[in-house]
């Protein structure tokens, strides 16, 4: 990997670690995370076709945005806390909309 290639993946991962931040400050834990992993989905399916571009969004910014480990620590949580009906949907949702937006993301995405 060549040093243009690091700083791509750097700057990249510095934008999603941003809008991380950002929508789980202004949504909220649990909301944030599912629209961040949604988000992060999408963009690898949109980029998944493009060279240079596919470097930056899914090794840079899709890859500091999604919060799996964010998800599990939720997920055990709510486990902890015996909430378990809470538990099974809110894995479920995150799942099927983090395959949802991942399709979506492909099919919108232009071939170059």
């Amino acid at each position: 990997m060549g040093a243009w290639s690091f700083l791509i993946v750097a700057v990249g991962g510095f934008v999603g670690g941003v809008i991380r931040y950002v929508l789980t400050s202004v949504m909220g834990t649990l909301w944030g995370i599912a629209t961040a992993n949604s988000v992060a989905c999408f963009l690898v399916g949109a980029a998944s076709t493009h060279g240079a571009l596919n470097l930056v969004v899914t090794t840079g910014i899709a890859a500091a945005l999604s919060t799996w480990p964010a998800l599990a620590a939720e997920l055990g949580r709510e486990l902890h806390e015996r909430r378990y009906f809470l538990f099974a949907f809110y894995l479920a949702a995150n799942l099927a909309l983090g395959h949802v937006a991942a399709f979506i993301g492909s099919q919108l995405a232009v071939p170059w």
